[in-house]
């Protein structure tokens, strides 16, 4: 069985429950391709300005959709780049056993229309990477090209997914009062009503994944542990560095502060994407 890990875009994954997206900004999701024209079939990940994550695919799903897809650039291992604008849903297909294609990443440039997909190397040159825009986010498939909803209704498993995409906006206002001299007398009170929401977030995600693991999903367990247990190790992280930011805040160690601050934002980005993941991974509605 594949167990190799891809890599998922967090604001690209908070987008993908339903298809609407959460965040301003485009998502972005690279597919990836061995040296050459040789494809390793181990090899896929995807990310949105930098702030990467990692998921394990569920047991049933071959492939990632992508809604209204925008910008389809091929990407070579020499920067080089050719690109076309398919303005529509896609298909990437993984290598994986029992699936479509299970020696081969097949993007299919119109979802489910297999006489309309892209070959692993169309260019002349060496192809590293296709990258695909979408405002519109991303959801799994299933071998027959459908999303697969968890046939367990009511599942406790209801977590604040609004209260995690807006922290991030928060943490963002704490950084930019600790770089203004004229806003720095509000940042600790700001940081410090920050550690006790990540605190609280923290508190609530424990609990919760507590109460969803009373229940076994065979079909996407490993997947959704994988995430509880990354979101849970992020809102850790993000609850350590907004107490070091709110020190030196207090202690008026702005600089410091603020590469604090930073570190929150990165990880509360990376724990707000993997808590959408998992809201996805168990919605029980289809496309």
């Amino acid at each position: 069985m594949f167990h190799k890990t891809l890599l998922i875009s967090a604001l690209l994954l908070a987008a993908a429950n339903g298809g609407t997206a959460m965040a301003a900004g485009t998502s972005s999701l690279l597919v990836g391709y061995g040296e050459g024209t040789t494809l390793d079939p181990d090899f896929g990940r995807t990310w949105i300005n930098g702030n990467a994550m990692e998921v394990i695919p569920p047991a049933y799903a071959c492939g990632r959709r992508i809604y209204s897809a925008g910008t389809l650039t091929w990407i070579a291992f020499t920067h080089q780049k050719s690109g076309l604008n398919p303005d529509q849903t896609v298909d990437v297909w993984l290598p994986r056993a029992g699936c479509p294609y299970p020696t081969a990443i097949v993007v299919e440039r119109n979802a489910g229309n297999k006489d309309d997909y892209l070959p692993p190397n169309p260019n002349s040159f060496p192809l590293e990477y296709v990258e695909l825009e979408t405002f519109h986010g991303s959801r799994w498939i299933d071998k027959f090209g459908q999303i697969k909803p968890l046939t367990i209704p009511q599942l406790p498993y209801t977590i604040n997914v609004a209260k995690f995409v807006g922290m991030p906006q928060q943490i963002g206002t704490l950084k930019a009062q600790l770089v203004d001299s004229a806003l720095q007398p509000r940042a600790f009170a700001l940081a410090q009503q920050l550690q006790a929401d990540a605190a609280e977030l923290a508190g609530d995600l424990a609990a919760r994944t507590a109460l969803r693991r009373r229940t076994d999903l065979p079909d996407r367990e490993a997947a959704l542990r994988f995430v509880e247990d990354a979101a849970t190790a992020r809102l850790n992280t993000v609850d350590g560095q907004l107490a070091t930011a709110t020190r030196y805040a207090r202690s008026g160690q702005y600089a410091e502060a603020y590469r604090a601050a930073d570190l929150a934002l990165a990880a509360m980005q990376a724990a707000s994407g993997y808590v959408a993941e998992a809201d996805g991974l168990i919605d029980t509605s289809g496309e």
